[in-house]
């Protein structure tokens, strides 16, 4: 009541899209599941580390995802082929032929 209110940290959702623009799924952008061969590839590019514990393994999520922010601009549809070629081994779904993050409302 009287204490340091504490800011709200902003959360977005993922949005993945079919060829005809329809959307297929829409989670939480952090409950994207990535590939273990993408985890274990990211692990060893970050922190050199094949094996990585959860701590490198919730950096490696936090991180990929930051960087999948930085390549899609918020409330855009972004083709598949706008993303690199570890980005898109993160849609593992055939039909998926664009993404589009958005900013969840408080």
């Amino acid at each position: 009541m009287f204490g340091k209110k504490s800011k709200q940290k902003a959360a977005y959702s993922l949005t993945l899209c079919d060829q005809s623009g329809a959307a297929l799924q829409t989670l939480p952008l952090q409950a994207l599941q990535l590939p273990e061969a993408a985890v274990l590839e990211l692990s060893v590019l970050y922190f050199n580390d094949p094996e990585p514990c959860h701590i490198h393994r919730a950096a490696v999520h936090k991180r990929a995802m930051m960087e999948l922010m930085e390549r899609c601009p918020l409330g855009e549809r972004v083709p598949l082929d706008g993303l690199t070629a570890l980005q898109r081994r993160y849609f593992s779904d055939p039909a998926v032929a664009f993404v589009r993050i958005t900013e969840d409302a408080p």
